[in-house]
């Protein structure tokens, strides 16, 4: 059975139906016209829509938020501990937009929870090897830094940021400018060949750069007194023994 186009009914809608089958499809729906030639056009685009899997269309999917998604890892049994500070950050919004939170706002120091949306990934980020480290430039997960000497310059400096999420025992490095330089050298160093000619450009640029813009720079605390280190938990132990697979 192909698909018609059926004349209005008196006392009925004034327009054309649409009925029959195609492809193994039912139809029965208004064409929308009181025109023939018009319902017909419309059944050969009912048609087309068959032919390409348009039709019927497939009922929306409710877009998933932050709060639903929420609600659903603690009825797994999941902790509860940053899930009340994280749904007043999201609320109802949408997981998809939260996506993009992940590398245009503030809320990209989220990690990796922003795209598993699993409690232990708050705060992590997959580390990269440094090959070609040079090239790839802005670094760090936000690319707030932009050349390799800043990068330097804010672990050189150890500690010192309010972050919850990083470890307290982080310490100053104090390395001497040559110390910095010699870093960033033995990184360029790691460049492929096939990237020669860039890296040589991009290295005499940040060069450039770090002889008048140094803005992690911070020689005073880089050679401060290291702080005391905490003494270790009794969950620390066992944590360090199980990963050094003992």
């Amino acid at each position: 059975m192909s698909l018609k186009v059926i004349p209005p009914r008196e006392g009925k809608s004034p327009n054309y139906t649409i009925r029959g089958s195609y492809l193994g499809i039912s139809v029965d729906r208004s064409a929308g016209t009181p025109k023939k030639a018009v319902a017909e056009r419309e059944l050969k685009k009912l048609e087309i829509a068959i032919e390409r899997g348009e039709f019927p269309e497939k009922p929306k999917q409710q877009a998933l938020t932050f709060l639903s998604a929420a609600v659903a890892y603690m009825k797994a049994g999941r902790s509860r501990h940053y899930v009340g500070k994280l749904i007043q950050h999201f609320g109802e919004t949408e997981l998809s937009a939260i996506d993009q939170a992940a590398i245009q706002t503030d809320m990209s120091a989220l990690g990796r929870f922003l795209v598993t949306k699993k409690e232990p990934d708050i705060a992590s980020f997959k580390t990269p090897n440094i090959r070609n480290v040079l090239v790839t430039g802005p670094y760090f997960h936000d690319g707030s830094q932009e050349t390799l000497w800043d990068v330097v310059d804010h672990y050189n400096k150890g500690a010192g940021l309010q972050d919850p999420y990083l470890d307290q025992d982080i310490q100053p490095l104090a390395l001497t400018e040559s110390d910095i330089d010699d870093l960033v050298a033995f990184m360029a160093a790691l460049t492929s060949p096939n990237y020669k000619e860039q890296g040589a450009t991009e290295l005499a640029r940040q060069r450039a750069i770090s002889k008048t813009t140094r803005p992690q720079r911070d020689t005073a605390r880089a050679f401060a007194p290291k702080p005391p280190r905490r003494v270790p938990t009794a969950r620390s132990w066992s944590a360090q023994y199980h990963l050094r697979g003992r």
